[in-house]
């Protein structure tokens, strides 16, 4: 098992208004990835947060996903045009690949 010294130092990123953190964490289960969103909050003096913790076994699909979703982001700024030239830019079905993008085996 490896040990806490040996994971990556955690990190940070700002966007707008919403500071997202990238930690990464072991308990006994494992090596995970905790990514939280923090948002400072107008009505009371907090900040709210929100997170997901990534099992290690499946960073590898969890980057494959979001860098499909950033390669059909891309695509989506085709022209009008562009887009009926090329068909459906979306490719695969989302319900049909929902399914196999939940499965961390």
């Amino acid at each position: 098992m490896i040990e806490f010294r040996d994971l990556p130092e955690g990190r940070h990123l700002r966007v707008d208004n919403k500071n997202f953190y990238f930690d990464v964490g072991q308990n006994n289960r494992g090596v995970y990835l905790k990514v939280s969103e923090v948002v400072p909050s107008l009505q009371v003096k907090s900040n709210f947060r929100t997170a997901i913790t990534v099992p290690e076994k499946c960073w590898i699909r969890f980057r494959d996903i979001m860098a499909d979703y950033c390669d059909k982001m891309g695509r989506a700024q085709l022209s009008p045009q562009e887009i009926h030239q090329s068909g459906n830019a979306s490719g695969r079905s989302g319900s049909a690949q929902r399914g196999r993008d939940n499965m961390c085996t």
